[in-house]
């Protein structure tokens, strides 16, 4: 009778063995940033309490910014140009929903929901045109177009 082994692969507890280390590694550095220190594109702890999603991508000669903002009324949102850059901010007020209408003593067991100030600084590049700027709220999510030059093409640059 043969000797059969079954070993046992070891991980981080309550994470699946499928998932990437490359997906772990972003997962802890968002953990990080949303408890010591400011996410990539300007947000500050001091002044946010979370930071909404966004993706800032170039189409042709406009700037496109999303920033996922769910459950938010688009009168709870502030977009300004400044010459830091674009900042979007809000703030997402607490709501306790029940099925019953709320009674006194009600807590909340559990709530992976954000809540709080939020304040996202995203740079723009050179030339953009943010006097013909647009924005657009629809279902949750923001977008601002924002006229900008083509990029120039690129050159070497020697070193000495």
């Amino acid at each position: 009778m043969s000797d059969i082994r079954i070993q046992q692969r070891r991980g981080v507890p309550g994470v699946p063995l499928n998932v990437s280390p490359f997906s772990l590694m972003r997962r802890m550095s968002e953990e990080m940033d949303r408890m010591f220190g400011a996410p990539i594109l300007g947000a500050t702890p001091d002044q946010g309490g979370w930071w909404p999603p966004i993706e800032v991508a170039r189409r042709k000669d406009r700037i496109v910014v999303c920033a996922e903002l769910p459950g938010l009324d688009k009168d709870a949102i502030r977009i300004e140009a400044t010459d830091a850059g674009l900042v979007i901010e809000g703030e997402k007020s607490r709501e306790v929903r029940h099925a019953e209408p709320p009674q006194d003593g009600v807590e909340v067991l559990q709530s992976e929901r954000l809540y709080g100030r939020f304040y996202r600084l995203i740079p723009l590049p050179e030339g953009a045109d943010v006097e013909h700027a647009t924005a657009q709220f629809t279902d949750g999510v923001l977008t601002v177009e924002i006229p900008a030059p083509e990029r120039g093409g690129s050159r070497p640059i020697p070193i000495r």
